[in-house]
């Protein structure tokens, strides 16, 4: 009897174990072990010992929400289980028990915030309850979306859709990510950095209007993302051909004016202190602009101009008037009244800027080129009969020297020259 009493029991024993390694899979398996969220939400309001219990409960299950609708269910409870321990002073036996499980829940669930498709109001509720580690894996992970989408076999409007939801996303962030981490400034210059790279990348698009590059301009924000900008307007006016004949190249250069005329606003607005790296090297690629543009008879939109030489620095107002001193290409005499009318605005720019020396050369130079192109318009080169007020008679003459250089010479019937005039200048004033 003892034996068969003895066997029995270890049979029953066997099968207990058999039964709990079986079901072992099944545990790994399980089902999330929480009720509905709403049912927690009812049993957090019952009292302060049960608001404690659904929060340990809420960390306690955090590994097994295992798809982001699932875990956004439970995770967007915290805002009302806060005010919940507000009213039943939970920190008095808990403290900061909803951070404690927020944390836990939002490092968790990270990798569900994918910012090309959430709103800035989710991105920034997932923020409120993430620390500096967790911030800094959200714009790390979109990195890598902004990366995979752009391989992705997605079409080019559906990617632009998807690449412009994340740069307003990650725009919205930069006050919460600036205030909440103000000690980690490697995570500020990672947030900016990955906005401001994305914007360049879509700003080297011809095919985008003026409100989208107005959008993409206000996204750049490091130095050294406007220097990579402008290094990238500076190859792109490299890039477009000197060819006069052509609407491409005044429609690239009317373009590339237009970036840069953005662009330095921006620059002119920015708070953040910038190195003068930055502005010197925008007033440069507002030179090289300039000096293409003259090189092929171009012209800038309405106050254009004027607006990008207020922009500039004094020392490039001076480099502009010298590039003006050393053009050695004379307009047509179509484009003559759009040169004058740009030279006389660097004029008014380099008196503006104190270098009044800069400005009466540049006027001096031009007046001189005016006077042939002027010259040519009214077809002035020829012999004229003048008469003086005591009745001689006088032959003035007008040649071309060159086709930018006039001569004049006054003279009697007999060939005798009384003055010779080798600087012939156009009044641009009267112009």
């Amino acid at each position: 009897m003892k034996i068969s009493f003895v066997r029995s029991l270890g049979k029953v024993a066997l099968s207990l174990c058999s039964v709990i390694v079986m079901s072992q899979p099944l545990a790994a398996e399980a089902a999330l072990n929480l009720p509905a969220p709403e049912v927690l939400l009812e049993q957090a309001a019952e009292g302060r010992a049960q608001l404690r219990e659904v929060l340990l409960d809420l960390q306690q299950n955090t590994p097994e929400l295992r798809d982001p609708e699932t875990f956004d269910r439970y995770f967007f409870l915290l805002k009302d289980l806060e005010k919940l321990a507000i009213e039943q002073r939970l920190d008095e036996i808990y403290p900061k028990a909803v951070a404690l499980t927020g944390l836990r829940m939002v490092g968790h669930g990270i990798r569900w915030m994918d910012l090309t498709q959430r709103s800035l109001e989710e991105a920034l509720y997932y923020l409120e309850y993430a620390d500096a580690d967790v911030a800094g894996r959200l714009i790390s992970e979109s990195d890598v979306q902004m990366r995979t989408l752009q391989a992705s076999t997605r079409t080019a409007a559906q990617k632009y859709q998807f690449l412009r939801q994340m740069a307003e996303n990650l725009d919205g962030m930069i006050p919460t990510v600036e205030a909440k981490y103000a000690e980690r400034r490697d995570i500020q210059i990672e947030l900016r950095s990955l906005l401001s790279g994305l914007a360049i990348e879509f700003l080297k698009l011809k095919t985008i209007g003026e409100d989208e590059v107005l959008f993409w301009i206000a996204k750049i924000s490091l130095p050294g993302s406007y220097s990579d900008f402008i290094t990238v307007m500076h190859d792109s006016i490299f890039a477009i051909e000197i060819d006069p004949k052509s609407p491409s190249t005044h429609d690239d250069l009317s373009q590339v004016a237009n970036r840069l005329l953005l662009l330095g606003k921006k620059l002119e607005r920015e708070t953040m202190p910038l190195p003068r790296y930055v502005t010197s090297s925008w007033g440069d690629a507002v030179v090289e602009l300039i000096g293409r543009t003259l090189q092929t008879e171009g012209a800038f939109a309405e106050n254009e101009f004027e607006t990008l030489l207020r922009l500039m620095k004094t020392r490039q107002v001076q480099s502009l008037g010298s590039h003006w001193l050393s053009s050695e290409r004379v307009p047509s005499t179509g484009y003559a009244r759009t040169y004058f009318k740009m030279s006389q605005a660097v004029v008014a720019r380099l008196q503006q800027a104190g270098l009044t020396r800069e400005a009466s050369d540049v006027k001096k130079f031009v007046s001189r080129l005016a006077a042939p192109l002027q010259g040519q318009l009214v077809k002035i080169e020829g012999l004229y009969r003048l008469s003086s007020r005591d009745g001689q008679s006088l032959n003035f003459s007008v040649i071309y020297a060159r086709n930018n250089l006039l001569y004049a010479a006054l003279g009697y019937d007999n060939g005798v020259i009384t003055k010779a005039y080798f600087n012939v200048t156009y009044d641009l004033d009267k112009n």
